[in-house]
């Protein structure tokens, strides 16, 4: 006869087969993602006004398929990519100078002091079996005078999980969440090079000069 112990085992078992079960039957995920940079605890901003170039390509980067794994055949997701990049650059590009703006269209050299153009270069999900969810991600970052190029740094993420929600019904939230870790780990560690840039304290200063 089965002690209690084993009966409330099976019990938590057939939960987590359930709870994992149900959100497989072939739905597509619009994924939530909510981007929040953190202070990066930088200490001096870079004395330039930043232009931050999305086009429209790019402010529509949605990245849709399927995960690696655990129910990768029957699971689709969609993230809005492009979109949380934007926001998150303004926040993570905020904390490295002093104004921050986006444009959709390539200025003029002599419209800018500083032009930064950020890229996501490859996304990477996937769920650990039965656990957490996972995310990696690529971003180049690209930054010129209008002209001549400044500073290039491209860098991943390590990879980013989350727990967040994974027991209901709706798996696309974990993964928004390790998604917008994975963003926020690359743009901190971009952000924290270019503050340190000789190059970009030398333009500033010869923004500051022309003036």
């Amino acid at each position: 006869m089965d002690s209690t112990s084993d009966i409330k085992k099976r019990r938590r078992t057939a939960r987590l087969v359930l709870l994992f079960a149900l959100p497989l039957a072939g739905c597509t995920y619009a994924v939530p993602m909510n981007t929040v940079v953190p202070d990066f605890g930088i200490p001096n901003k870079v004395p330039l006004r930043a232009t931050i170039l999305i086009p429209e390509r790019v402010h529509n980067y949605v990245v849709k398929g399927n995960p690696h794994g655990y129910g990768a055949s029957v699971q689709t997701f969609e993230f809005p990519l492009g979109a949380e990049l934007e926001k998150a650059s303004l926040q993570a590009f905020g904390q490295v100078f002093q104004q921050v703006h986006v444009v959709r269209r390539r200025p003029r050299p002599n419209e800018v002091e500083v032009l930064v153009e950020p890229e996501i270069t490859s996304f990477q999900f996937w769920f650990d079996f039965i656990g957490p969810a996972v995310s990696k991600i690529r971003l180049k970052v690209t930054i010129t005078d209008g002209t001549v190029r400044v500073l290039t740094r491209e860098t991943e993420s390590p990879e980013e999980r989350s727990m967040l929600g994974i027991f209901g019904f709706d798996l696309g939230i974990p993964q928004g969440d390790a998604a917008s870790k994975a963003l926020v780990s690359a743009l901190r560690e971009i952000a924290s090079e270019a503050t340190r840039s000789p190059e970009l304290w030398k333009l500033a200063e010869k923004v500051r000069m022309a003036k």
